[in-house]
């Protein structure tokens, strides 16, 4: 009989609750072909699942995933599986993948009710990392070779910013009105800590918006909050209002809009106070389960009480996330931003004028689960280029962390 006709039956047969049976047909006649090491697999992750042995089964799911990402059928019941278990951020990261490359738009809206439905389970959502800079000499280092007021940097003193810690944590809650609508109350904490208080960074923010879903999309409308202690001595507060809109072009292709206008208060550097308004566009387009590409752009108006100071800025870029074999995963950004300020920069007698580049590369082992959690690999890497001295810069950046996203 062929192997894939083999298959069919023996799905059948685990469905029907005949898994016993279907486990001692698989170990007494296994599967030869080229196949043979996937398929037995994903029927023994299926045969641990009705068994609710569901750590086994989530476990034998990775694998096949690791060996080919484009197996649809292995994604599905890894993500029920994981729904199963109440993994809810590694459940909607695999149901996401899977309603931007379904084939139909009745498989689509499938895969979107059943991330509603993640999202109804739980109303609180909590999540935090945290990060050790591994090295004085590369993290977030710079090669600036003045400071703001002219001094010189020397060679030995460039990109050094010292061992550190960087970490996190967000809270959420969502309250549900109605089937269509919900009020979403968030508030996090971001860190970065190290020898000394000059490269110190403590936000605090608060966030309050309300979401409306609709046949192909959602509107959010909010108002976000922030406090800021940057270095030993300044305190930044910085709020406004939101709005963010996300619509779905087709089965594959999503559209996501953000306006944004946010007044900012220094308590020492004063002369910086003023407002800032930005536009964020992101176009998504899923190439398959397995493979997604994203289209970044955007714009900014910054004013302060000095002239000089203001500036308009743009940007355009792209990303790619891509599941490899061997359980390899890469999301892989870079983007190009022109800013231009407004009146002369002192000691240029005319306007300044950045370029700036930056890019991010991120792996995640997706067979390497640790207690739900997969590590993570980011480089961040960012040069600046400008027709002043004092902007022109290049810094690079390291973290490992855990995620849920896999």
């Amino acid at each position: 009989m062929p192997e894939n006709i083999r298959l069919r039956i023996m799905l059948k047969m685990i469905k029907s609750g005949a898994h016993d049976r279907a486990d001692y047909l698989l170990k007494t006649t296994p599967f030869t072909g080229p196949l043979s090491a996937n398929r037995t697999l994903f029927l023994e992750g299926l045969i641990a699942k009705m068994r609710k042995q569901y750590d086994v089964a989530i476990k034998k799911f990775r694998t096949v995933l690791a060996s080919d990402p484009k197996l649809t059928m292995v994604r599905a019941e890894l993500a029920h599986t994981l729904f199963i278990t109440e993994q809810d951020d590694s459940a909607k990261f695999q149901l996401k993948l899977l309603s931007g490359a379904a084939p139909t738009p009745e498989l689509a809206k499938k895969f979107d009710r059943f991330i509603d439905a993640v999202d109804a389970r739980r109303p609180w959502k909590v999540s935090g990392y945290l990060s050790m800079a591994p090295s004085t000499n590369f993290t977030y280092g710079t090669t600036r070779r003045l400071t703001p007021g002219g001094g010189v940097i020397a060679g030995n003193s460039r990109k050094k910013s010292g061992i550190g810690i960087t970490g996190g944590a967000n809270a959420g809650y969502t309250f549900k009105p109605g089937n269509d609508l919900s009020v979403v109350v968030a508030a996090g904490v971001n860190f970065r800590d190290y020898k000394g208080e000059t490269f110190d960074d403590l936000i605090v923010s608060q966030d309050v918006s309300v979401v409306r879903k609709h046949k192909s999309g959602q509107i959010a409308i909010g108002v976000t909050v922030s406090e800021r202690k940057a270095g030993p001595t300044e305190f930044i507060l910085e709020g406004g209002p939101y709005i963010a809109i996300t619509q779905k072009i087709s089965n594959k292709v999503q559209f996501f809009i953000k306006l944004r206008h946010l007044r900012t208060d220094f308590k020492q550097s004063d002369y910086r106070n003023g407002s800032t308004t930005t536009i964020d566009n992101r176009l998504t387009n899923a190439i398959s389960q397995d493979s997604v590409f994203y289209l970044l752009s955007g714009a900014q108006r910054t004013t302060t009480t000095l002239k000089h100071l203001n500036f308009w800025a743009a940007y355009g870029g792209i990303g790619l996330y891509k599941e490899l074999p061997m359980g390899l995963s890469i999301y892989a950004e870079g983007k190009l931003t022109r800013r231009q300020y407004d009146g002369d920069f002192f000691g240029l007698n005319e306007p300044q004028k950045d370029t700036k580049i930056d890019f991010v590369a991120s792996f995640t082992k997706r067979d390497f689960d640790i207690f739900g959690l997969a590590p993570r690999f980011d480089y961040i890497y960012s040069k600046s280029m400008s027709n002043s001295v004092f902007s022109e810069y290049s810094t690079h950046g390291a973290n490992i962390t855990l995620t849920k996203a896999f």
